[in-house]
């Protein structure tokens, strides 16, 4: 199998959109890895980007296949810092 070219997510946050869920997803420098015949994304949660850091250092495993849309931050500390935003913007509205 030939290995498809992939964005470096080298040291960025992601939040990932699937296709079929309104949850979103927040991984910190994820890799591409092939488990069986899919590619998933693998990272680990941050600090500071959930309630109560529930989920903080948890390895995520996303399949690449079901990934509908991705936003790239170049730090955690830049995502929250922009979702503080987004929260301040709908408080408002």
């Amino acid at each position: 199998m030939i290995q498809p070219q992939f964005p470096d997510f080298t040291n960025k946050l992601l939040t990932v959109h699937l296709a079929a869920s309104q949850h979103n997803y927040i991984v910190f420098d994820p890799v591409f890895k092939l488990l069986g015949d899919r590619w998933f994304l693998i990272g680990n949660t941050p600090k500071g980007v959930s309630t109560g850091d529930w989920d903080e250092s948890i390895e995520v495993a996303i399949a690449w296949d079901q990934v509908s849309a991705y936003r790239v931050f170049e730090s955690t500390e830049q995502y929250v810092a922009r979702y503080a935003k987004f929260k301040e913007t709908k408080k408002r509205a």
